[in-house]
């Protein structure tokens, strides 16, 4: 069976391509799925059952005093259109204040939110700043940025470092994927 050179590089070319596309588009479902179920509105909005209503008044009092959890909750309930409505803009202006207070989860957050916007950059700033602040779930993604140079150069070192510092708590995706590895 002849085969062209050229046709099977442009194949292989196509086939990365789509790779790295799929890899962005399964990093934003499960950064985004992990974000929900790790530090979602049964957490940060005050709920204990879903059928109990937010009270949106209470967090916003606590965020505007300037309580980094309440300012999370705040911005997630935005980001949701629970009890108030969905606002983006409002969302990640109060991420965004509990951020910028070192609070971790809410700096994992706003990198999802540059992640939904696809812009990768600001995503992998905020990632490194959730991961120094020893957040495994930021360590893993930032990981996955380095493997695939998603906003910041690609360097395989570092990926490997970030998923063992994930591994170390205990993060499983982080061990699986150090038992596959070979960099």
């Amino acid at each position: 069976m002849k085969a062209n050179k050229g046709k099977i590089m442009i194949k292989h070319e196509k086939k990365a391509v789509w790779n790295k596309n799929s890899a962005i588009r399964i990093l934003r479902r499960l950064t985004l799925s992990v974000l929900l179920t790790g530090i979602g509105l049964t957490v940060s909005c005050k709920r204990s059952s879903p059928d109990e209503k937010i009270d949106v008044a209470s967090i916003k009092a606590d965020a505007q005093k300037g309580d980094a959890k309440a300012q999370l909750g705040l911005g997630l309930c935005y980001a949701n259109g629970e009890g108030v409505s969905r606002d983006k803009t409002m969302a990640a202006s109060w991420v965004r204040k509990s951020a910028d207070q070192g609070n971790a989860d809410a700096q994992f957050t706003l990198a999802c939110m540059y992640l939904e916007d696809a812009d990768f950059k600001q995503e992998a700033i905020w990632l490194r700043k959730a991961a120094a602040n020893g957040l495994a779930k930021a360590q893993y993604n930032l990981a996955n940025n380095y493997e695939l140079g998603l906003g910041i150069e690609k360097d395989l070192r570092k990926a490997r470092y970030w998923l063992e510092k994930a591994a170390a708590q205990d993060l499983q995706d982080a061990i699986d994927k150090l038992e596959k590895i070979n960099y």
